[in-house]
């Protein structure tokens, strides 16, 4: 840079980097990743630093000048550029306001007219917009701030769900690296758990303490590993393909259970979290644990007749703790399991059965009690294999075999040994789906005379078609 006198440098971040001393540069740009917002500081302290974003399908749409006046906790890719529209849409290719975090679309000059020999692709990701004509679809999450720029968010791939929660590995990348002693990081999800790969030297309790205060607990990392550097690929941004495989050793030093009960519980957390060993004061939620593979742990502590709950995982993430816990709470008490039902012709019905039945009986033309479900299924429809389905799904749950009827003037259950599915299907055109989702939903159940769950199959072109259920609810109440 120096011997060839560069004074204008455009890299990506993870690049830059590797580079080290960028001496003479007056001008600096980056792009294809995010900027980390300490150094972005940094650089713009000393120089004209332009942080921009600009696929590969386009050239750069957007610019923004860093403010070294400024606080950030994240750098902005800032505003279109001159014949450039950017729009924020949702999955329905539906503009989102102010705010809202949805695909980042580009439309003006400048766009590729689609990929060479791949007009599959081309078709999926160039697309004639109703309102906007023709939009590159980026794949990235963004979104619009209140002055008008864009803030990027990340991938949409990247958008996972972890623990049932939707997860932006971008959003947890942003906050390790807000953190003064590292430089770099890049967060990957590995079978329901989070990775960070870390540049830098951290105290693992200081800096978990660090993030709690910044994150809620399911997106906090499980494991953390250190590196000396993150490897890059040809185009100079992170490669995560040549990340080292992680290892997930427990933490602390191993200590044996000198307990039959603690031996147990260790034997029930290797066997859950798929560990070759855990020591009795190895942290849970440190090794690999989250709130899902906690309730598996209940479940197996219950099958040795003690009675554990949730919060008794979480206050006592140790075996140590654990068998503490158990011992000086008393919570030792026999754990009952449900009793299986006595063979009858019928059963009594609950009391929330009891006023529904009734209910029933005298509106026999009100909809109120329905529970629908909607699904719209894309692709070819296995209309064999779904009818298979919902037969396995009937004989597995009793319920759904049920019928209420009166006895002797008194309201009973009756549970058949098998029905027929009855699973009707309709053609329907595009703009007729939802007057007749609205119909299905609104189904009449016969409570004494019928199947108190109805399933419709709506077919439309294009392989689409729409899944309609609905149950009475007396059936889950």
């Amino acid at each position: 840079i120096e011997s060839n006198r560069v004074n204008m440098l455009n890299v990506t971040p993870s690049f830059l980097k590797s580079i080290g001393d960028i001496k003479g540069v007056k001008t600096l740009i980056t792009a294809g990743e995010s900027a980390v917002a300490k150094d972005a500081l940094k650089y713009a302290k000393e120089l004209d630093y332009i942080n921009g974003y600009g696929p590969t399908e386009t050239f750069y749409v957007t610019l923004y000048r860093v403010d070294s006046s400024k606080e950030y906790s994240t750098i902005p890719i800032g505003k279109p550029i001159p014949n450039i529209k950017i729009y924020i849409l949702d999955k329905n290719s539906k503009q989102l306001p102010l705010g809202a975090i949805g695909e980042l679309c580009v439309a003006g000059d400048g766009l590729a007219r689609g990929y060479l020999n791949r007009p599959q692709l081309t078709d999926e990701k160039f697309i004639n917009h109703i309102e906007f004509g023709q939009i590159y679809k980026t794949g990235d999450m963004a979104k619009y701030l209140s002055n008008g720029d864009i803030e990027y968010l990340g991938r949409v791939d990247e958008q996972i769900k972890i623990r049932g929660f939707r997860v932006e590995l971008g959003e947890i990348e942003n906050s390790i690296t807000s953190y003064m002693d590292i430089s770099e990081c890049v967060v990957i999800s590995k079978e329901e758990q989070l990775i960070a790969y870390i540049v830098g030297d951290i105290e693992q309790d200081v800096f978990k303490t660090y993030l709690k205060e910044r994150l809620p607990e399911y997106m906090i990392p499980s494991l953390f590993i250190e590196m000396d550097s993150l490897p890059l690929n040809a185009n100079g941004k992170i490669d995560k393909k040549a990340l080292p495989t992680p290892n997930i050793e427990t933490s602390q030093e191993y200590n044996s259970p000198t307990t039959l009960l603690e031996s147990q519980l260790c034997s029930i957390f290797e066997d859950v979290l798929e560990l070759a060993r855990v020591g009795i004061e190895d942290n849970f939620f440190e090794i690999g644990g989250h709130s899902i593979k906690a309730i598996k742990i209940i479940s197996k502590i219950n099958e040795l007749n003690y009675s554990v709950g949730i919060k008794d995982i979480f206050l006592a993430p140790t075996v140590k703790e654990l068998a503490t816990t158990i011992n000086k709470d008393k919570l030792n008490l026999q754990h009952i399991p449900i009793p299986v039902r006595d063979n009858r012709e019928y059963y009594d019905l609950t009391y929330g059965q009891k006023g529904l039945f009734l209910l029933s009986l005298m509106h026999r033309d009100m909809s109120a009690y329905n529970i629908p479900i909607a699904l719209l299924l894309e692709g070819e429809l296995n209309i064999k294999a779904l009818k298979k389905a919902l037969k396995a799904l009937v004989n597995k749950h009793e319920v759904l075999r049920t019928q209420f009827m009166l006895v002797d003037g008194m309201p009973k259950q009756k549970i058949l040994e098998n029905i027929e599915i009855d699973l009707e299907e309709y053609s329907i055109a595009e703009n007729e789906l939802e007057e007749e989702v609205d119909l299905s939903i609104n189904h009449l159940f016969d409570i004494e005379n019928s199947s108190l769950f109805n399933i419709k199959i709506l077919k439309k072109k294009k392989k689409k078609n729409a899944l309609i259920i609905v149950m009475h609810h007396i059936l889950v109440d």
